[in-house]
């Protein structure tokens, strides 16, 4: 009996070499979309872009690395959208409740002009009105106003004093006490002043009777009634006098005051109602307030002198907080937020302490916008993960594009609650916001918040690889002399560009792709640049991209070489060499966050005589993934197909993945695990030189696997440290050839024969390399081909069916 000789891959599948002469000339491109070179997508974003209506915004997935969302920027800019907001806007205060302040709107440049306009009105009124309260009409209006109503005081008082004289009465006030606040009488006895709890000491002392302690106590009731309404007329003639002073001073300054807001009011209030009512409100609040701008204090006037003692603070009053200035010209349209918090996103309001730490006060000069509101009119870009995860910001994002306006408040991230003083007036705002994610978050989202599919209308799904073809490949070209120009690296030589060409094909996982993570590959241009000045090179070759790459993986394999070490000291038992029955070789890949790698791993499988089938020990411990178990399954299908069409299957097997102390998934080793199983059932024994992967079906086709060249290599070190004997190699599926991007040494070992890979597509194909033997067939009289594999493994199986019927037979005439 014969059996075909198959014949290893040749080395020139196992990796795709980019020839350096195929290379264009780089050329100046400086459209990041056009090297992205995505169209779909590209339209797709140009789309969600274009569309202004509710709701249009857009999350976009695909995209990887660190630089995505800078990349994402840069497409938008290039595509060209305009802004379609041209206003400025600030906060001024609200005369009338200064917890609403409230929100005008300026053309384009306009903001800082209205900003100079009033500062430079507060200045004037600061330099010339203190002039006018010096002038000498203005004086001696005012010494006539105060000296008619200090007359009216003195005639009040004098006709008391004279009333309480006659009583032996006179006004009496403690020391450092106002005497028109808190006046009080004291009688007069024998030139001496007493108070009138201290008048009945004079009877103690036999000056006065008790009769006339009465009499005294009785006018001093009287009197004291009197000399409170005297205060409170007193009082009263103050006020008048003060609202004479506060009308002659509006008077004074009423003509500069309305000169200076005129040429305001002509420049910024036309068509803008809301200046001209601020305007007004302005103007009103200045007049009532002239007093602040007398910068000179008067001693003769207490009520004056507290009112101005904080001057400064006052004429916070009418200071113009400009949030949005875009006189600058500086392009806001396409903006970044790196950090999403909320005070970053929607703005904050600041608040300001007393010394004592325990009372704060906000104004409106303290509100400042965010970048929700400085993207106006233009596109936000955010990385939706982290939107997600600040407090209250998705909740409040989702508020502001539903009502498209913003509120401006303090959000305290411990208590979930706004904690501001001030309401600003809401402000109107139309953006886009484009969120950068992942195709995980996306999916929850949509499952979980039923609003989101209606605000983020348009899904922008990149490929993370793109076809490896010419026009790719002189992007690649362009992308690499790009990052050197900008960044002043050294020139690349085509022989080097070909070697990053070749990573980034072996990131996309196919020959005929090549991957989009500029971010990876950018790091690599970078990282050899720096070997190649450690050379004292000025052009970067081939060697220093190797160099780079390999001084990368060094850096983050801690784990791999770790293991590999268990195996290389036998810590980890994995045969290299002569055959074994039920023991195979699988290939496994483990995922890290910063590093992936191969590792093989010994399958096991030892059957009896019996009727629990296959048991999965994985399976039975709790280490073994859904689709592990699914691939276990399987195996029961492929033998009842194969050999239980006229019988039952009697038979007890156990499969284990040896010293595997950890979760292990997926259905690549299902392959292995049935070479494992029918090595077993037919007693005849695998090679240990050869690991296998592959998935399985129940027909014995064998099925693409993912990590392929991460599987081989991880099988190649541990030959290569125990020594290649130039029979090793690795069996895969057909179907991944495509995937190969293997390393350069891996690729020399198989050119000289000391290592190979076979490309199989069918269970029989594996099991003749591994055994040497035929697998054979069902045959036209119902056996399998004599002496083949499946003949073995049906006697075995039949040998264990009479047994089983047997062991049946001899327990019934026992029971």
């Amino acid at each position: 009996m014969s059996i075909k000789i198959y014949q290893p891959v040749e080395h020139s599948k196992l990796r795709l070499k980019i020839s350096p002469e195929s290379l264009p000339e780089p050329t100046d491109v400086n459209s990041i979309a056009e090297i992205v070179s995505q169209q779909k997508q590209i339209n797709a974003l140009k789309m969600g872009l274009s569309i202004k209506s509710e709701g249009y915004n857009i999350f976009i997935t695909g995209l990887t690395g660190s630089g995505r969302i800078s990349l994402v920027q840069k497409m938008i800019l290039e595509l060209g959208e305009k802004s379609s907001v041209v206003t400025d806007k600030c906060y001024v205060n609200n005369f009338i409740d200064p917890t609403k302040p409230i929100l005008l709107l300026f053309e384009k440049g306009k903001g800082v002009v209205f900003r100079r306009a009033m500062e430079n009105f507060l200045k004037v009124l600061r330099k010339e009105i203190p002039k006018l309260f010096e002038g000498e009409i203005y004086r001696k209006r005012r010494e006539a106003i105060i000296q008619k109503f200090e007359d009216k005081k003195q005639k009040l008082v004098k006709t008391f004093e004279e009333l309480a004289e006659k009583e032996n009465f006179v006004i009496w006030n403690e020391e450092d006490e106002d005497e028109i606040s808190f006046p009080d009488l004291a009688y007069w006895f024998e030139e001496k002043l007493y108070l009138i709890e201290d008048v009945p000491n004079l009877v103690k002392e036999g000056k006065i009777t008790k009769e006339q302690v009465k009499e005294i106590n009785k006018s001093y009731l009287v009197l004291k009634s009197e000399l409170e309404l005297v205060s409170r007329k007193s009082k009263r003639l103050i006020r008048e006098m003060l609202d004479e002073v506060s009308e002659l001073d509006q008077k004074l300054g009423k003509n500069i005051v309305a000169e200076l807001l005129t040429e305001i009011r002509n420049e910024f209030g036309k068509g803008n109602s809301k200046v001209k009512k601020y305007l007004d409100s302005v103007e009103k609040d200045v007049l009532q307030n002239i007093y602040l701008f007398d910068e000179k204090t008067d001693p003769d006037n207490p009520e004056v002198f507290i009112k101005r003692k904080d001057k400064e603070e006052d004429f916070k009053r009418y200071q113009i907080n400009l949030i949005i200035d875009l006189s600058e010209d500086v392009s806001n349209f396409v903006m970044i937020e790196r950090f999403p918090t909320f005070s970053n996103i929607f703005g904050s309001v600041e608040a300001t302490t007393d010394l004592s730490g325990s009372t704060a006060t906000s104004d409106f000069t303290q509100i400042h916008a965010g970048s929700l509101l400085q993207a106006d009119g233009g596109i936000l870009i955010m990385n939706a993960i982290d939107a997600f995860q600040e407090p209250g910001v998705w909740k409040n994002l989702k508020r502001v594009l539903m009502h498209r306006k913003l509120e401006i408040q303090n959000f305290n991230t411990f208590s979930q609650t706004y904690n501001s003083s001030l309401k600003p007036e809401p402000i109107d705002v139309r953006l886009k916001i484009i969120l950068v994610g992942d195709n995980v978050l996306y999916s929850t989202l949509c499952e979980y918040d039923e609003d989101f599919t209606k605000l983020f209308k348009v899904k922008v799904q990149f490929e993370p690889e793109i076809p490896n073809d010419q026009k790719n490949l002189a992007n690649y070209v362009n992308f690499v002399d790009k990052i050197c120009k900008k960044e002043s690296l050294a020139k690349f030589s085509k022989e080097a560009i070909a070697k990053i060409i070749e990573h980034g094909i072996r990131l996309s996982g196919n020959q005929k792709k090549i991957t989009t993570d500029f971010s990876e590959i950018a790091d690599l241009v970078r990282e050899a640049n720096y070997w190649t000045k450690q050379r004292k090179k000025r052009k970067v070759e081939a060697r220093d991209v190797t160099k780079a790459a390999s001084e990368k993986l060094s850096r983050h394999n801690l784990v791999e070489e770790k293991m590999k070490e268990m195996i290389y000291t036998n810590t980890i038992l994995i045969d290299t060499e002569n055959k074994k029955i039920g023991q195979v070789n699988a290939l496994t890949v483990l995922e890290y966050s910063d590093h992936t790698f191969g590792m093989p791993a010994k399958i096991s499988v030892s059957t009896s005589l019996g009727n629990a089938g296959i048991i999965n020990i994985e399976r039975e411990a709790e280490l073994s993934g859904e689709i592990h178990d699914k691939g276990v399954l399987i195996l029961t299908g492929f033998l009842r197909r194969t050999f239980a069409q006229k019988r039952p299957l009697n038979i007890s097997a156990s499969v284990c993945f040896e010293q595997a102390y950890s979760g292990i998934d997926g259905d690549s080793a299902s392959s292995a695990e049935l070479y494992a199983l029918l090595s077993s059932i037919g007693e005849i024994p695998l090679r240990q030189d050869l690991a296998v992967t592959g998935s399985v079906n129940q027909f014995g086709k064998i099925q693409a696997v993912g990590g392929i060249n991460e599987k081989v290599e991880g099988f190649f070190d541990v030959c290569k440290f125990k020594g290649l004997t130039g029979t090793q190699g690795v069996l895969l599926p057909k179907a991944n050839l495509a995937d190969l991007m293997l390393r350069e040494d891996v690729v020399k070992a198989c050119q000289e024969e000391k290592f190979f890979i076979f490309a199989i597509e069918d269970l029989s194909e594996g099991l003749e390399i591994l055994t040497g033997i035929e697998t054979g067939k069902l045959e036209e009289d119902g056996n399998f081909t004599p002496n083949s594999i499946f003949s073995r493994i049906d006697g075995n199986l039949l040998n264990f069916a009479k047994l089983s019927k047997e062991w049946e037979s001899d327990n019934e005439e026992e029971s």
